[in-house]
């Protein structure tokens, strides 16, 4: 006798974030356009450009859904923070990349508003690289412009007020987190929210539906 089992497709997550994640070469042209900028400024238009996969800079990616935007924190204190630090790429079988430095993960997702003023901030404006946030129409955007968010650990001043504010009706607001890692130790990456009556939130206490568009996960052939 023989039992024949019929997995069928795994369902898709309904809640979370959807984050990818996306290898920079040490000296390449991303790490030159943040990491290693040092008083030249940033190149806004490489880093973005390369956070929404359209950069031949890429040198290795990988992507899942239903995932939390979780505090970026390196309990060993020791510089030991890597892509399977991150939630999602750290179960179900992880991930092939095991990069302890140069990487940049994008957060997608529709962050569920109540209506009414709609606030975030890193929690402590302090970061060792960098956060950034686009907004509704401007996600995918590669133009500093457009940033709803910014919190960077140079010099010179972040692009964005520390805690930026908007106006919107209830419903689902297009979300894009930007965060990347160099080579220092990481000081930790905090990302909330605020809601009219909630006061600030972590974004993984907020409540999300990832984004699950066939450019991120093509069909099975």
């Amino acid at each position: 006798m023989t039992e024949v089992f019929d997995e069928g497709p795994f369902p898709p997550p309904a809640s979370g974030m959807t984050a990818v994640v996306r290898v920079f070469a040490s000296g390449g042209a991303v790490d030159d356009a943040f990491c290693n900028s040092a008083g030249n400024g940033f190149d806004y238009k490489a880093i973005f450009d390369f956070a929404n996969g359209k950069s031949d800079e890429i040198v290795a990616e990988d992507v899942v859904a239903g995932v939390e935007f979780l505090p970026w924190t390196d309990p060993t204190m020791n510089n030991q923070f890597s892509v399977t630090d991150l939630d999602g790429f750290d179960r179900y079988g992880g991930t092939d990349l095991s990069d302890t430095f140069n990487f940049v993960v994008t957060y997608l997702g529709t962050l569920d508003h109540p209506g009414g003023t709609l606030s975030m901030r890193e929690a402590d404006d302090a970061v060792e690289d960098a956060l950034w946030v686009f907004l509704g129409d401007a996600v995918g955007s590669d133009n500093p412009a457009d940033l709803f968010l910014e919190v960077h650990g140079f010099i010179w001043p972040d692009a964005t007020p520390d805690e930026p504010t908007t106006t919107l009706p209830a419903g689902g607001v297009a979300v894009q987190a930007i965060a990347i890692r160099c080579t220092e130790p990481i000081q930790d990456v905090d990302p909330e929210v605020w809601f009219e009556g909630t006061g600030w939130l972590p974004f993984d206490a907020a409540t999300w539906t990832p984004a699950l568009d066939e450019s991120l996960f093509p069909p099975a052939l």
